[in-house]
C-alpha cells in the first residue's frame, strides 16, 4: 500500500472493488487522517481525465480547494495499480445519522445547515478556470462537526468546460436531477436540484411550523425542468437568507453559557443530575448539551441502558440530548456546539470553567461524608440534596446558613418527571438571568 512508510493503518472504513477507504495515523505527527485508494483497473490516466471521469480527477479537483467546509487534501501518490489520496479526517457524524437520532430539529438549524450547504456549493461553482460540479449531494456526504457541516467525497465531482454543460451519469437516486437520469446532462442547476432535495429532507425532520416562503424555495429548486430552477446557487442562497433572516436573529440559544454540576463526594449523582438538567433545558427550547469532565464512564454506561442512543467520535446523540465525552489530551476535542454547556464536574469545582451558575450536589445517605466546604462555593451556587432528605437538608442549611433544595428519587435521568420539572423550574429564574446577561 502506498504511504506505508508515513502512515499506520488503523481500520477499514469502506471497501469495494473500485475504492478502499481507511482511517490511518501519521507516524511522525500522530494525527488521524483518511487514506482513499482508487483502483485504475489497468487504465492509464489521460490528460482529459479531469473532464472524462478518469481515476485521477478527484485528486485534481481537491488539490486546489481551500474552504472550511471541504476536507483538506494533504498528499497524493499513484502507481501502476491505484491512486491514493491522504485527506483530512473529519470528526463528527453524517447529517443523515444526525437526523435519524434527533426527534426534531429547529427551523434555525435548518436555516444554518442550508446556508452552509449553499456556501460550499457556491465556492465550488465559482472556481477558476473551470467551475466544479459536486454531482452527489446527499445527507450521507454532509458531516456535522459541532455546528459546522463539511462536504466530503469528491469522487463524482467534475470540472465544467466552457460550454457550461457536460454529460455524466452520476448521482444518487432520489437526489439526482431528472435530466441526469434521462440523458446524463449536467449543469450548475443539477447541483441546485440536489440541494433542494436535501432541504426537503431537513424540513421533513422538524415538528415546527415551516413558513410557506421556505416551502416555495424548496419547490423552486426541485422543478423537473432545469430552466425553471434558480440560475445560480448564489441567487438561491440569497433567497434563503431573506427567508431565514428573522429566525437567525431570534435564535435564543446561540450564545455560550456554562452551568457546572459538582459533587461533595463520589457517587452523589452529579452525572445523573447534569443529564437531567440538559434534557430539561432542551425540552424548554434552549439548545443545551452535556460535557463530561470526569474520568469515569458513567455517561456511556447510563446511555447504554437506554434505547435510541448513538455514539460517534466522542459525541453521544439522542432525541433531546447531546453529550461531549471526556477524551483527555490524547484526542483532539470536538468543536464546542452553540448553546448552554452543562458540565459534569464530578467532585471538582472546575475552577477553569468560570461557570455562569454552579450546582453543588450533596449526598444524603449516611455513608456519604458531607465534607463540602460551603465557603468555597460561589454565593449564587444552588445546592441540591440527592436524594431529597428534609432532615439532612435542614441540618446543613442551619449549620451553613445556605438554602438547599431536594432532588427527587429518580431512576431515569432522560425522562422528565413532574417532580424534576418543578425543581428545575425553581432554578429557571437564575438560568433565565444567565440567558438575559449573555444575549
Amino acid at each position: 500500500m502506498l504511504f506505508d512508510d508515513r502512515y499506520e493503518k488503523l481500520e477499514t472504513i469502506y471497501e469495494t472493488q473500485a475504492v478502499s477507504v481507511y482511517l490511518v495515523r501519521h507516524r511522525s505527527l500522530s494525527e488521524n487522517r483518511i487514506l482513499k485508494c482508487i483502483k485504475k483497473n489497468g487504465t492509464l490516466l489521460s490528460d482529459t481525465s479531469r473532464f472524462a471521469g478518469g481515476p485521477g480527477r478527484e485528486a485534481d479537483i481537491m488539490k486546489g480547494l481551500r474552504h472550511p467546509g471541504i476536507p483538506v487534501l494533504y498528499d497524493y501518490e499513484e502507481d501502476e495499480e491505484s491512486i491514493c489520496l491522504i485527506e483530512e479526517y473529519v470528526q463528527g457524524m453524517p447529517l443523515s445519522d444526525y437526523l435519524d437520532w434527533r426527534d426534531s430539529i429547529s427551523i434555525e438549524q435548518i436555516c444554518s445547515f442550508l446556508m452552509q450547504i449553499c456556501e460550499i456549493v457556491a465556492y465550488l461553482h465559482k472556481r477558476e478556470p473551470f467551475p466544479i460540479l459536486y454531482q452527489d449531494m446527499k445527507p450521507e456526504h454532509l458531516f456535522l462537526r459541532g455546528e459546522k457541516l463539511m462536504l466530503i467525497d469528491y469522487g463524482a465531482a467534475l470540472f465544467v468546460p466552457h460550454s457550461g454543460r457536460t454529460f455524466q451519469k452520476y448521482g444518487t437516486p432520489g437526489f439526482a436531477a431528472p435530466e441526469i437520469v434521462a440523458n446524463g446532462t449536467t449543469s450548475v442547476r443539477t447541483d441546485i436540484y440536489s440541494v433542494g432535495r436535501v432541504a426537503e429532507i431537513l424540513i421533513a425532520h422538524t415538528k415546527e411550523h415551516v413558513p410557506s416562503r421556505m416551502m416555495r424555495l424548496v419547490r423552486w429548486a426541485v422543478r423537473e425542468n432545469p430552466e425553471e430552477r434558480p440560475d445560480s446557487i448564489e441567487a438561491y442562497k440569497m433567497e434563503w437568507e431573506k427567508a431565514c433572516a428573522k429566525y437567525t436573529v431570534r435564535e435564543k440559544n446561540s450564545f455560550p453559557a456554562t452551568i457546572v454540576v459538582t459533587g461533595a463526594s463520589k457517587g452523589c449523582g452529579t452525572t445523573h443530575i447534569a443529564i437531567s438538567l440538559t434534557v430539561f433545558l432542551n425540552a424548554l427550547g434552549h439548545r443545551a448539551y452535556f460535557a463530561d469532565r470526569t474520568d469515569s464512564r458513567s455517561t456511556q454506561c447510563m446511555c447504554q441502558n437506554v434505547p435510541g442512543f448513538c455514539e460517534k467520535d466522542t459525541v453521544i446523540y439522542h432525541h433531546h440530548f447531546q453529550a461531549i465525552l471526556n477524551t483527555g489530551s490524547a484526542v483532539q476535542p470536538q468543536e464546542r456546539p452553540k448553546g448552554i454547556r452543562v458540565v459534569d464536574g464530578g467532585c471538582s469545582l472546575c475552577e477553569d470553567e468560570e461557570p455562569d451558575l454552579t450546582l453543588c450536589v450533596v449526598g444524603s445517605r449516611p455513608w456519604q461524608e458531607q465534607a463540602i466546604d460551603f465557603s468555597m462555593l460561589p454565593q449564587d451556587a444552588a445546592i441540591l440534596i440527592n436524594p431529597a432528605n428534609r432532615f439532612v437538608g435542614g441540618l446543613l442549611a442551619q449549620v451553613n446558613g445556605r438554602k438547599l433544595a431536594g432532588y427527587p428519587i429518580d431512576k431515569d435521568p432522560f425522562t422528565l418527571s413532574r417532580e424534576k420539572r418543578k425543581l428545575f423550574g425553581r432554578l429557571i429564574g437564575r438560568i433565565n438571568g444567565i440567558l438575559e446577561t449573555n444575549t
